[in-house]
């Protein structure tokens, strides 16, 4: 099983709703608001497909304006 994390930036004040949406998608084990540089972080788990499928999906979502994908390496 592997892991990713997906940074995003979210239009400004989607932030609740994104993170409603993200967490509502599959193999989605996290999602939270941080400070900086993006808005938000989530937690992806499965294999490399599931994995493919979440991302892809969430890169499709409304008020995400781009995405970062850091995969785990074990």
């Amino acid at each position: 099983m592997g892991t990713a994390y997906v940074l995003l930036n979210v239009d400004p004040g989607h932030e609740d709703e994104v993170i409603q949406s993200v967490s509502a998608t599959s193999k989605v084990s996290e999602a939270h608001r941080i400070y900086g540089i993006y808005d938000t972080i989530v937690k992806v788990s499965g294999d490399t497909e599931e994995i493919k499928k979440a991302i892809m999906k969430i890169r499709g979502l409304k008020h995400i304006r781009s995405t970062l994908t850091l995969t785990v390496i074990e």
